[in-house]
């Protein structure tokens, strides 16, 4: 029975040990992913405007306010891109 007793003495600070580890690492994983998250919306938020952009522009030929519905499309989506 002593051996016992003196086994939990010595891993009593153990958990708090590992967890102090840890934590940091976890804390790096999960700041990573929620970056990783902005930057990704950033990427689909100009890949969307460029392509609308691209594709008001191509329909729209040579039209006196193509430019400016171009460059209206493109402010909208960077803007509001969660639509």
């Amino acid at each position: 029975m002593a051996p016992m007793l003196f086994r939990r003495r010595e891993e009593r600070g153990q958990a708090l040990v590992e967890f102090a580890l840890l934590l940091p690492v976890v804390l790096l994983l999960i700041v990573g992913a929620v970056e990783f998250s902005f930057v990704w919306n950033s990427r689909n938020t100009v890949l969307f405007a460029s392509r609308d952009g691209s594709m008001l522009a191509a329909e729209g030929g040579s039209l006196p306010g193509t430019d400016c519905l171009v460059l209206n499309r493109i402010e909208r989506d960077i803007v509001s891109p969660a639509r």
